[in-house]
C-alpha cells in the first residue's frame, strides 16, 4: 500500500503538537531504506524503517512563513557497499522525551534502485524535503531533483575531469558542524565557558571526525587575528573549555567558529557564527565536577544517583548554595532535565528513562543565591548494564567502606579478599524495605585453561573441591582437584622479583643480560654496589604459580660467597632449603647448573650465606628450571555435553541490613545465593573478561532500613568498581 507523500507517525505527530507549546522540533537525518510494507501496515505505528540502507545526513533546515520547514540532504552511492531498491523513505527528529523517533514515513511499492558506490553508475544529489508544519495530515514531499542515472560516456567524462565535484563531494565528507552550547545570542556567559559541538554523522564509510579547531574574536573582529584559536583539537569528547585569562567581564560581546577535519584529511567549512555575551564581572558560581558515574563507567543501572562536587564560588564575593538542576542526554539530544532541585550535590535518576545497553551523558549546575547559575559541567558519558534488575528502588553505593586483603579501589591484593560497601537509608517518609536484589560486575579473574573436557578443567591454579565455578556452559561445583606435572622441563617466566632490606639500593635490569649478553633465554641481572649485605638476605622470585623447580643455572661476576636456594608456598614464611650453589671465585664468571630437590612452591630465594663486604660490583643472571604445576579438576557433576571454554572461581555476594545508621562491620554481612552467573566481555581497555553475578531475591527476617553490599571470596588482582554494584529494594506490601 503506497503513500501518498509523508505520512507522520504517532510519534512525530505527538512532538508537532508539543512544538505548537514551545518544544523544538530537530530534525536529525533521513534514511531510506528497501523495507516491503503489507496492505494493512498502519504508517502511523511505525517507529523505524522496516530495513534501512542508507543514512543521509541535514545539510540545511529553512523554516519559511507558510509554515513549511524546507530539509536539505546530500545523497551519493560512493560509499555505498551492496544496491538497493529505495522503496521506503523516513525523516528523524530528536524529542526531548523519547530520544531519537522516526517523525514521518513514505513508501513507494514501485521504488527505485540505487547502484552500489564500486559500480560504473556514480549517483550525487543534494535533495530538498519540504514538510508541512502545524496540521495532523499527511505531510507532503516535494523532491526538487529527481536521482539521474550517469551513462558510461558520462562515468567517463566525469573520471577525466579533475574539477568534478570536488567541492560537493568534500562537503558531503565533511559537513558543516555546529557549536551547541554556548547558545547564540547568550549572556552572563562565564570566563571559561564550554564550547560543544552537534555529533558528526559521516555519510561515507570509514570516515570520522578526527578533530576540532575553534576561533574566538571579538564581535567586531573578523578572525584574521582572533584572540583564541585552539589549533587541532583531538580529545574533545565532552566539549572544549576556554582557557581562563582570555575573555573579558563588562558585558563583553564575543562571536566563535569552529570547523572539523576527517580522518581523511577533508577539512569542513567553518560553522555559522555564534555570538554571545560575558558577566558584567568575573565573580560567580563555579560550574561543578561529575564525580559518579565517571567518565567511561560501564554496566550503569536504570536508576543512578548522580554525585557531583560541594558548591564553590569564583572570586572574591561569597555566595550561598541555592538550587541544583540535573540533566540527561542523548548524543545532542536531552532526554531528562531535573526540577530546580535544593541546595544538594545528588539526585536519584528516575526510572524508565534509560534503557540497557545504552550511551548516556549526564550534566549538573548550580545556582547562588546572588550569582544565579554556573555553567553546566564538563560533560561525563557512560554505559549501562546490559540487563537491569527491577525492583522498587534501585540503590547505587559509593564507597568500599571496609575491605579485607583489598584496596579502596575495589583490588584484590590477595586470594580470599573480601569487599564491604558503605550504606544507605531508606527515605524518612517512606516504609521500611522487606527485600533485596543484588548484582556486581567482578573483572579480570579468569583462569587460565590449560586443557578441558566434558567432565575435567586443568588449570596452573589450584581450586578447592566444593568451590564454585562460573564457566560459559554454566555454574557448576568443583570435584576432585589432582596435581599433574607438565611432561618437560621447561624455562620458568618470573613474574617479580623482590628483595631483603639488608641488600638497600640494587640494580635490576629485567632482560639485559649484561654478563654474557645473550638475549636468547629469559634472564636478568642484579648489582650490587656499596652496601654490607649480612648473611641471610636474599633476592625473591616469583614464579606466577606454583612451580616444580628442577635446577637453575647461575652465571655469576666478582662474587666470593655460596649462595642457597629456598622454596616456599608463602611469599613470607615456611622457606624450605632445595639446594646450594658453589662458592663462586672473585674475578671469575661463568655459569654454573646448580640440580635443587624437586620441590614445588610459588616463591623462590636466592639467600646469601655469610655476610658481602661492601666495595666490589657483584653481577648474576639466573634461570630457573622446572616442571609447571597443573591441576586437574573434575566438573562432570555439571552434566555438560562439551568442554567449556571460560571459567573462573565464583565469589560469594553478601549484604547487610539493619535499622536507620547502622555502621555495619565485616560480621554484619551475610551470603546471599546466586541466581545468576555469566562470564562476559566488553570495552574495558584494562580488564574486558568479567563475571556478571544477580543475586537471589532474599527477605531478612526483619524489615530494615539500612543496605549495604560485598563480595567476598576474590581472587588475587580481581576488580570491582563501587560504580558496577547495585542493590534493588522491595517495600513493604510490594
Amino acid at each position: 500500500m503506497d503513500s501518498k507523500g509523508l505520512i507522520f507517525t504517532k510519534r512525530g505527530d505527538d512532538l508537532m503538537k508539543r512544538a505548537l507549546t514551545g518544544t523544538l522540533i530537530q530534525f536529525s537525518h533521513v534514511e531510506y531504506g528497501t523495507g516491503v510494507y503489507s496492505e494493512d501496515v498502519k504508517f502511523e505505528e511505525l517507529e523505524s524503517l522496516v530495513d534501512s540502507k542508507l543514512t543521509l545526513p541535514i545539510q540545511e533546515i529553512k523554516n519559511d512563513d507558510d509554515g513549511t520547514a524546507v530539509l536539505t540532504v546530500a545523497f551519493t552511492n560512493g560509499g555505498l557497499a551492496e544496491g538497493f531498491t529505495h522503496t521506503e523513505t523516513g525523516v528523524y527528529a530528536d524529542d526531548p522525551i523519547h530520544g531519537k523517533i522516526l517523525y514521518a514515513v513514505h513508501y513507494s511499492s514501485a521504488g527505485g534502485y540505487i547502484p552500489p558506490g564500486g559500480s560504473a553508475y556514480i549517483v550525487e544529489d543534494v535533495i530538498d524535503y519540504m514538510l508541512l508544519v502545524g496540521r495532523n495530515v499527511n505531510v507532503a514531499a516535494t523532491i526538487n531533483n529527481m536521482v539521474v542515472l550517469a551513462t558510461k560516456v558520462d562515468i567517463d567524462d566525469h573520471n577525466t575531469d579533475p574539477e568534478a565535484h570536488w567541492a560537493l563531494l568534500a562537503r558531503l565528507a565533511t559537513g558543516i558542524p555546529e557549536i551547541l552550547n554556548p547558545l547564540d545570542g547568550a549572556v552572563d556567559v562565564g570566563e571559561t565557558p564550554i564550547y560543544r559541538f552537534r555529533e558528526f554523522v559521516p555519510t561515507f564509510a570509514g570516515h570520522f571526525e578526527d578533530a576540532i579547531q575553534v576561533q574566538v574574536d571579538l564581535e567586531v573582529g573578523n578572525f584574521t587575528a582572533p584572540i583564541h584559536d585552539t589549533g587541532w583539537l583531538t580529545t574533545i569528547s565532552g566539549g572544549y573549555e576556554q582557557p581562563a585569562g582570555m575573555l573579558q567581564p563588562v558585558r563583553t560581546r564575543y562571536k566563535a567558529r569552529c570547523r572539523r577535519r576527517l580522518n581523511s584529511g577533508d577539512i569542513s567549512p567553518w560553522s555559522e557564527v555564534i555570538a554571545f555575551e560575558t558577566r558584567n564581572v568575573f565573580n560567580y558560581v563555579q560550574r561543578p565536577i561529575n564525580i559518579s558515574p565517571s567518565q567511561g563507567a560501564t554496566g550503569v543501572m536504570e536508576c543512578p544517583t548522580l554525585y557531583s562536587s560541594p558548591f564553590v564560588v569564583v572570586g572574591d564575593t561569597a555566595d550561598v548554595h541555592e538550587a541544583t538542576q540535573y540533566r540527561m542526554r542523548i548524543g545532542d539530544t536531552v532526554l531528562h532535565l531535573s526540577p530546580e532541585l535544593g541546595a544538594v550535590i545528588e539526585y536519584d535518576f528516575p526510572a524508565g528513562l534509560l534503557l540497557v545497553s545504552g550511551d548516556y551523558v549526564w550534566e549538573v549546575r548550580y545556582k547562588g543565591t546572588a550569582f544565579g547559575w554556573s555553567e553546566w559541567s564538563t560533560s561525563t558519558s557512560f554505559h549501562t548494564a546490559s540487563a537491569f534488575i527491577t525492583g522498587d528502588e534501585a540503590i547505587s553505593f559509593t564507597s568500599w567502606n571496609e575491605y579485607d586483603n583489598a584496596s579502596a579501589a575495589g583490588v584484590a591484593l590477595a586470594d580470599g579478599a573480601a569487599l564491604y560497601s558503605n550504606g544507605v537509608d531508606q527515605d524518612t517518609d517512606d516504609g521500611d524495605w522487606t527485600s533485596i536484589q543484588s548484582r556486581m560486575k567482578i573483572r579480570g579473574n579468569r583462569l587460565e585453561l590449560l586443557n578441558s573436557t566434558a567432565e575435567t578443567i586443568t588449570t596452573r591454579e589450584a581450586l578447592s573441591a566444593g568451590a564454585g565455578l562460573a564457566l560459559d556452559l554454566g555454574v557448576c561445583i568443583a570435584g576432585d582437584v589432582t596435581q599433574i606435572d607438565d611432561s618437560s622441563t621447561e624455562l620458568l617466566d618470573i613474574s617479580a622479583v623482590t628483595h631483603s632490606d639488608g641488600f638497600g639500593d640494587f640494580l635490576f635490569n629485567e632482560g639485559d643480560n649484561l654478563i654474557d649478553g645473550d638475549e636468547s633465554t629469559y634472564s636478568f641481572s642484579l648489582g650490587v654496589s656499596g652496601n654490607n649485605v649480612p648473611d641471610g638476605e636474599y633476592f625473591q622470585f616469583d614464579l606466577g604459580a606454583v612451580r616444580t623447580v628442577a635446577f637453575v643455572r647461575v652465571l655469576s661476576y666478582n662474587l666470593s660467597k655460596q649462595m642457597r636456594w629456598l622454596i616456599s608456598d608463602s611469599p613470607d614464611s615456611d622457606f624450605v632449603e632445595i639446594g646450594s650453589a658453589r662458592t663462586y671465585i672473585q674475578g671469575q664468571k661463568a655459569w654454573e647448573s646448580v640440580d635443587l630437590i624437586n620441590t614445588s612452591g610459588r616463591y623462590l630465594r636466592f639467600e646469601v650465606v655469610g655476610d658481602i663486604v661492601a666495595g666490589n660490583d657483584r653481577c648474576y643472571e639466573v634461570e630457573i628450571y622446572g616442571f609447571a604445576i597443573a591441576y586437574l579438576t573434575d566438573i562432570s557433576s555439571a552434566g555438560f555435553s562439551e568442554a567449556p571454554a571460560a571459567a573462573a572461581v565464583l565469589p560469594k555476594i553478601t549484604a547487610a541490613t539493619g535499622p536507620a545508621g547502622t555502621a555495619f562491620t565485616a560480621a554484619d554481612f551475610n551470603e546471599i545465593a546466586i541466581a545468576k552467573a555469566t562470564l562476559g566481555t566488553d570495552t574495558d581497555t584494562d580488564r574486558p573478561d568479567f563475571i556478571l553475578l544477580e543475586s537471589e531475591k532474599i527477605t531478612p527476617a526483619e524489615a530494615f532500613r539500612r543496605v549495604a553490599i560485598g563480595a567476598s571470596g576474590l581472587s588475587k588482582d580481581t576488580l570491582i568498581n563501587i560504580t558496577e554494584t547495585q542493590c534493588d529494594t522491595w517495600k513493604q506490601g510490594a
